[in-house]
C-alpha cells in the first residue's frame, strides 16, 4: 500500500503528486506538471514500479488553503442598486452609491462579519444600518441611504476571520465623503 499527497494551485493549474510506500518510506517518488498535461498516474507508475501499471485511490481528502484576510483603499469598490461600479472617490462618493464591495481576498467565516463592519455618519454616535451579502471573497454592504455632502466612516475590526481562523492584521478605516445632491430635469423642445 501507499500514500499519496497531491498539491493542486488553482489559479495556475501546477500539481505536484508524492507517492510513498507505507512499510517503507525510502520507496517515494513525485511527480509534477499543469492542468494541460493531465492527471500524474503514467508519471506515478514508472517512478514506483519501473513499468506502467494502474494505480487506484480511495479515501482522498481535499483541503483548501486559505490566504489571511486584507483589506486596503484598492479593494473597496462603490456599486449602484444594480451592482454595477460608480467611479468614484471616497472624497466625492456619488449619491448613486447603494452598495459597498469590500473584497478580503479569501472567504470569511461569516459569524465575524455582523458586528465587525460599521458605517457611521459624522456626528452621529449610532452606525448606519445596512444589510450585507457574500459572495466568495466579497462582502457587499447593500441598501444603504447616504446622505448628500455627508462624511461617513467606513470601519472594518479586527474580529473579521478567514475560513482557517486567520484575522484581519489590524482594523481598517475609511473616511468617505458624499458629493451634492443631484437634481435632474427632463428638457422637452
Amino acid at each position: 500500500w501507499f500514500t499519496y499527497e497531491m498539491v493542486g494551485d488553482r489559479t495556475t493549474g501546477e500539481w505536484t503528486a508524492t507517492i510513498t510506500s507505507k512499510t517503507d518510506a525510502s520507496r517515494t517518488g513525485t511527480a509534477s506538471g499543469s492542468g494541460s498535461s493531465g492527471f500524474p498516474t503514467g508519471e506515478i507508475d514508472r517512478m514506483m514500479f519501473g513499468t506502467l501499471c494502474d494505480i487506484y485511490i480511495d479515501n482522498i481528502l481535499v483541503q483548501e488553503k486559505f490566504a489571511k484576510p486584507s483589506m486596503s483603499d484598492e479593494r473597496v469598490k462603490f456599486l449602484d442598486k444594480n451592482g454595477a461600479q460608480i467611479n468614484c472617490t471616497n472624497q466625492d462618493v456619488s449619491l448613486l452609491t447603494n452598495k459597498i464591495s469590500l473584497d478580503f481576498g479569501t472567504r470569511l467565516k461569516e459569524d465575524t462579519i455582523n458586528n465587525n463592519i460599521t458605517l457611521v455618519k459624522s456626528g452621529d454616535t449610532g452606525a448606519v444600518s445596512f444589510d450585507y451579502e457574500i459572495s466568495g471573497t466579497v462582502v457587499i454592504l447593500k441598501n444603504l441611504n447616504l446622505e448628500p455632502t455627508t462624511a461617513y466612516t467606513l470601519t472594518v475590526g479586527s474580529g473579521i476571520t478567514g475560513m482557517d481562523g486567520q484575522k484581519l492584521d489590524q482594523t481598517y478605516t475609511l473616511n468617505m465623503t458624499t458629493g451634492a445632491n443631484v437634481t435632474t430635469m427632463r428638457l422637452a423642445n
